[in-house]
C-alpha cells in the first residue's frame, strides 16, 4: 500500500499541497470478517452500520483537522462520532438539514461562479442549480444574483449515483476555483440522517489526463471501493433510495 494509507493524507491541488493533520482514538470493537481473512470490521458504538476494512489499516475517532494553505491554517470540524480511515475516507452521520437547499454542497468554478446540490428530504429529490454572483453596473449597482436550473438525470439514471455493492451512494462535488477538493459520498438513511464518506477522490474517476504526481493510487481507489461495497446498516436502519431533478 502507498503512501495513501498513511495517518497524514496529503491532497495535491495543481503545485500547492493541502496537509491534512489529523489524530485520535479508535474505541470501537474490531470484528473479524469470515470470508475476508485480509478484512477487519468496524461497527459503530450503537451497531447503526459498519464496513470491513484493511488489516493494515488503524479506523480511529476524529472531531477535527486542520488545513494548511499558504493564505494560513484554518480548523474543519467534524460532527459527533466521526471516524477517519486514514488516506481513504472520514465518515460521518449528516442530518439532512446539513445538506438542504439552505445548506448546500458547492462547488465554485470561480470567486463568484459555480454550482451548487442539494438534498430536498421532503421530496427526496436532489437538486443542482448554476449560479453566477458579484455582478455591478457600470454605476457600481450589484445585479442580483443570476440562476440555472442544473438537471440532475437523464434517460432516468441520476449522474450523482455511483453504485457499490447493493448500495447507491449520492457523490457530490465539491472545489474552489474548478479545483475538486473532496467528494462527498452520501448513502440516505430513513432515520433523518445520511452516512457520508468524505475522500479526496471521485473513486469512478477518470484521471489518465493527469500529471502522474497527482493520479491517485490505483490501489487506493481499489480499497476505498470495496469498503463502500462492504457497508452495512444495522438493524431498524434503512436505506432511502431518491430522485433527481
Amino acid at each position: 500500500m502507498k503512501t495513501a494509507l498513511t495517518v497524514i493524507v496529503v491532497t495535491f491541488i495543481v503545485g500547492v499541497g493541502y496537509w491534512l493533520l489529523t489524530g485520535g482514538i479508535n474505541t470501537s470493537e474490531r470484528i473479524p470478517l469470515v470470508n475476508e481473512p485480509t478484512m477487519n470490521t468496524y461497527e459503530n458504538a450503537d451497531g447503526s452500520f459498519r464496513f470491513s476494512y484493511p488489516l493494515d489499516v488503524s479506523v480511529r475517532a476524529i472531531s477535527s483537522s486542520e488545513i494548511v494553505t499558504p493564505w494560513g491554517t484554518s480548523t474543519v470540524t467534524y460532527p459527533e462520532g466521526s471516524i477517519e480511515i486514514p488516506g481513504l475516507f472520514i465518515v460521518s452521520r449528516i442530518p439532512f438539514s446539513e445538506f438542504s437547499e439552505q445548506k448546500p454542497v458547492l462547488d465554485y468554478h470561480s470567486c463568484c461562479s459555480g454550482e451548487r446540490y442539494w438534498y430536498d428530504s421532503l421530496k427526496n429529490t436532489w437538486q443542482g442549480e448554476k449560479f453566477q454572483m458579484g455582478r455591478y453596473e457600470t454605476d457600481g449597482t450589484q445585479l442580483p444574483e443570476e440562476k440555472e436550473s442544473l438537471p440532475l438525470s437523464g434517460n432516468s439514471t441520476c449522474s450523482l449515483v455511483q453504485m457499490f455493492g447493493s448500495k447507491s451512494f449520492y457523490k457530490v462535488q465539491s472545489g474552489d476555483e474548478g479545483i475538486p477538493t473532496d467528494y462527498y459520498y452520501f448513502l440516505l438513511t430513513d432515520q433523518g440522517y445520511a452516512i457520508r464518506f468524505l475522500s479526496q477522490y471521485d473513486l469512478r474517476g477518470d484521471y489518465s489526463s493527469y500529471a502522474e504526481a497527482y493520479r491517485p493510487d490505483p490501489i487506493m481507489l481499489q480499497t476505498a471501493s470495496k469498503i463502500l461495497s462492504s457497508f452495512i446498516l444495522g438493524t431498524g436502519v434503512r436505506e432511502v433510495k431518491a430522485a433527481c431533478s
